[in-house]
């Protein structure tokens, strides 16, 4: 694996108390075509995390900076070049003491970009292949006319920001989306007009559209939808997932390359518990293309310090932490199956299985059991939520038969993105209900006014006086004339407000 040493690992069987020593050199599944022949894919990922927004509704988040984080480390080990862009809070800035803090500026992520994009057409000038992974975690929102955006630290990153910085590259070379946010899915594939529809023109939006639908998308969501962190894991339940699935648990064939469709059968294994759609996750993922047998990451290529082998002969549900008990990958596996499981640092580990943990230790060429089972300790914050997680999230088993039977749901009822007529009414409405107002009430201003001429005439024919009929009349005219003048103009407003609206709901359904 890329002149790396190969480190046996850990057979996970029965009370997991042995180890099987490291041999260096020695090849796994896959390791041959490796080693023979170099990568031919120039890897670069721009990450970001941020926790806050400018939008007093929206809570700080606690851990999107934990997530780019882990998700940085996690990628440094099969990626070419790694920009990490997070402002750490004080929690995670104390578990990550030696991170460099990027602010996740406009600046700084069109920079990044930019960088990695230099970085790639020189590769492939050079006959490598090439490959760009963007990802975010943190706050996602929506604009007026329903594009989705995401927040940064001076501002929004919007559905156009985003294309108009990937440009043309999805067309050249593999790029991969992975956003964990509120609406994720508005930030590729929303429908939009308005303003925007003045701004861009039509085959110019379509572009752009067309481009980042290319990408392989890995979204939190499959619509407008919110989704939530955990405490327990800390970070964001998606990102975990995601984590998860790329460190080895999504491997159905035990060949060390995780694609798109394994990774969103994991998913959907995970969270098919989840009953109460406010808990559970409805993300979108699909590769690039459309071809789900893309592979997200191949772990082949991966300089680890060590993989860890769960075997067949663990079945039920696991997870790895660390020493710092941050918690890295669950998984729920029956005994069809084994796979490899990719360790980010050569710190100690512990496997937690049935309230135990069984401690291992990377250390130089080996992993090594460290002592016998011992009870866990339990190290975060009681409440509703984490109990309801803690019976439902991972607890149905990911093998073929799931996987098999998820892609055949999805296939049945695959359907595009779209918002829903309540959400788009909402949407496009309110900068109408002004013009309404203001219409509605020159309307009834001019009713008064007209009724007021007739008052005045009725007036003038039961005058006795020659002097008082004609001010009667006067008034009548002026109060009538007025009135059908103000009536008149409140009904353009109206109907003029009515013909714009009708016309942009429109368009929203045609996009």
């Amino acid at each position: 694996m890329n002149g790396r040493r190969l480190l046996a690992g850990l057979t996970l069987a029965g009370g997991m108390a042995a180890a099987v020593p490291a041999v260096p050199g020695a090849a796994m599944a896959g390791d041959s075509a490796a080693a023979a022949s170099p990568p031919t894919s120039h890897r670069e990922a721009v990450i970001i995390g941020f926790n806050r927004s400018p939008r007093l509704a929206l809570e700080p988040l606690r851990y999107a900076d934990d997530d780019a984080i882990k998700l940085g480390a996690m990628l440094g080990l099969v990626y070419d070049q790694v920009a990490t862009l997070v402002e750490p809070d004080d929690e995670t800035a104390r578990l990550y003491p030696g991170f460099v803090v990027v602010r996740p500026t406009r600046q700084a992520v069109a920079a990044a970009l930019s960088a990695a994009a230099r970085r790639i057409e020189r590769a492939i000038e050079q006959g490598q292949e090439g490959e760009l992974l963007f990802a975010y975690s943190g706050h996602g929102d929506v604009d007026r006319e329903g594009r989705g955006l995401v927040y940064l630290a001076d501002g929004a990153l919007s559905q156009l920001d985003l294309a108009a910085a990937l440009g043309a590259a999805a067309a050249r070379y593999r790029v991969t989306l992975l956003i964990d946010a509120c609406n994720a899915a508005l930030l590729v594939g929303v429908r939009g007009s308005g303003s925007y529809r003045d701004r861009v023109p039509a085959e110019r939006r379509s572009r752009e559209l067309e481009q980042l639908n290319r990408a392989g998308l890995i979204l939190s969501t499959s619509g407008r939808a919110e989704v939530h962190e955990w405490g327990l894991l800390l970070s964001g339940i998606f990102s975990y997932e995601v984590r998860s699935a790329l460190l080895g648990a999504a491997d159905l064939d035990d060949d060390r390359r995780i694609t798109f469709a394994e990774l969103d059968a994991f998913v959907a294994a995970a969270n098919a518990r989840i009953a109460n759609p406010v808990a559970r996750l409805a993300p979108t993922i699909r590769g690039p293309g459309g071809r789900d047998d893309a592979v997200v990451i191949d772990l082949n290529q991966a300089r680890a310090p060590a993989f860890l082998r769960v075997a067949p002969e663990v079945v039920g549900h696991a997870f790895l932490q660390d020493a710092a008990l941050v918690r890295h990958a669950d998984f729920n596996k029956t005994a069809e199956r084994g796979f490899w499981l990719m360790l980010v640092s050569s710190q100690p580990y512990a496997m937690v299985r049935g309230g135990e943990e069984h401690p291992l230790l990377v250390t130089g060429d080996s992993v090594a059991a460290l002592g016998p089972a011992r009870p866990t300790a339990d190290i975060a914050g009681r409440g509703m939520l984490h109990d309801y997680l803690e019976r439902n999230l991972f607890q149905t088993p990911f093998d073929r038969a799931f996987a098999e039977r998820h892609w055949q749901r999805c296939d049945e009822s695959a359907a595009p993105v779209a918002l829903s007529a309540i959400e788009i009414a909402r949407l496009v409405l309110a900068p109408y209900l002004l013009p309404y107002a203001v219409g509605c009430g020159l309307a009834a201003l001019g009713g008064l006014g007209y009724g007021g001429g007739w008052i005045a005439y009725l007036g003038a024919v039961e005058a006795h006086w020659a002097d008082e009929t004609r001010a009667l009349n006067t008034a009548a005219n002026v109060l009538a004339i007025g009135g059908l003048a103000t009536a008149a103009a409140g009904a353009v407003v109206v109907t003029g407000t009515s013909v714009v609206l009708g016309g942009e709901l429109i368009s929203w359904q045609l996009e």
